[in-house]
């Protein structure tokens, strides 16, 4: 922005502004892209993540005794199979931000 300012706009010198501004507008096409291709792949992973998650986890209690599952009640269990897993992967998808205010660190 400042070459476009001072080589371009204060000169007068209209080729310069058109130069650098294709070139912002190639970097912020190249971001765009690579943001999104970044979301994508981060939901694909954390999806993945929870299904073979929540596959382990129904395969666990599958091998439970019927002490143990005298233990722990349905709500309990379905509660483990949904929303803590849920939790877990949106703190995968959302990433850093979270983990440095539950773990806080910079």
């Amino acid at each position: 922005m400042a070459k476009v300012i001072d080589e371009g706009i204060d000169l007068g010198n209209m080729n310069a502004v058109w130069k650098y501004g294709i070139i912002l507008l190639v970097f912020a096409l190249f971001q765009l892209i690579t943001g999104v291709l970044s979301a994508h792949i981060a939901a694909r992973t954390s999806v993945g993540f929870c299904a073979n998650l929540r596959q382990d986890i129904y395969d666990n209690v599958q091998t439970f005794a019927f002490s143990n599952i005298d233990k722990f009640s349905t709500a309990s269990i379905v509660t483990r199979l949904t929303t803590d897993v849920t939790n877990i992967q949106n703190l995968r998808y959302h990433g850093s931000s979270e983990k440095r205010i539950i773990f806080g660190y910079n």
